[in-house]
């Protein structure tokens, strides 16, 4: 199971589709999306959530496309790093080096250490990291990761070093 964004770059990825299938579900809930709208649920008429009140009724016509479009995209930046540019900062291999990931637009660029000491502003972190290709299991690692904030530090790339 996967949500495309139109530059072909997958919006969240799942290790199983059942796991798709139950977040799904989850963010159907959380923002009233229709069931039958998200591929989860299959009939002509209403959704199982429009009966049980909490689908507003796209499926039956009953809510204008913008404001539950406006919902999807709410619901999309959550799935996404919301296309941000930001390098994580953790321990490194020794005590005077920092592993550093470079996330840039929501993609996966790669990740590498680098001195402590070396390391006076942005360009020496991003020189540091070694090209790795954007894929679904780093994705999850590094979304964990940041989920339960297990990492030293996150720079998001429009702030400086001492941030």
């Amino acid at each position: 199971m996967k949500t495309i964004a139109d530059n072909g770059v997958p919006i969240h990825t799942y290790t199983s589709k059942m796991e798709g299938r139950a977040h799904l579900y989850k963010i159907c809930e959380k923002y009233n999306l229709c069931q039958n709208l998200c591929g989860l649920y299959k009939s002509s008429g209403p959704c199982f959530h429009y009966n049980i009140k909490q689908c507003n009724g796209a499926c039956v016509g009953k809510e204008d496309p913008e404001t539950y479009n406006a919902r999807v995209q709410e619901a999309l930046e959550e799935l996404a790093f919301n296309k941000e540019s930001f390098i994580v900062m953790d321990h490194g291999r020794t005590e005077e080096e920092v592993s550093v990931v470079w996330v840039e637009r929501g993609k996966y660029l790669g990740f590498g250490y680098v001195d402590q000491s070396e390391i006076m502003d942005i360009e020496d972190l991003k020189s540091a990291v070694k090209a790795r290709k954007h894929n679904r299991d780093v994705t999850s690692i590094l979304k964990s990761f940041l989920k339960r904030k297990k990492v030293k530090k996150i720079i998001h790339l429009e702030d400086s070093l001492e941030s």
